[in-house]
């Protein structure tokens, strides 16, 4: 019982670190939270598009856990929603993005086109 009780605790804890990671990399005051849009292999879906989304599926787990069974449909809507929101950004991150990162893109086209 209390293995269980420390596991959904652990849900809730981990989803609420995911979702403060991305908070902190959205911000992006500081060049150490701008980490993501970096990245060696030019991937820029990491922290838009990965950290929202397991956050959200990791929370609606907990609550799967928590919450009676009567409420239990309430677990699947988050998880649903986190699973798309978290694989349509990472697949399209450039549609929704920080300020900073918009510029970024934008500068990142204009040195590809060589101006």
């Amino acid at each position: 019982m209390m293995k269980d009780v420390l596991l959904t605790i652990g849900f809730f804890v981990g989803s609420g670190l995911l979702l403060w990671l991305f908070v902190w990399s959205w911000r992006g005051r500081s060049h150490v939270a701008r980490w993501w849009y970096q990245d060696i292999y030019g991937s820029d879906s990491m922290a838009m598009g990965v950290f929202p989304g397991a956050g959200v599926v990791v929370f609606g787990v907990g609550l799967y856990r928590a919450l009676p069974e009567g409420l239990v449909g309430l677990s699947y809507l988050f998880i649903v929603i986190g699973a798309l929101g978290g694989m349509i950004g990472m697949v399209l991150p450039f549609l929704w993005g920080p300020r900073f990162y918009k510029e970024y893109r934008k500068r990142q086209r204009a040195r590809a086109k060589g101006r």
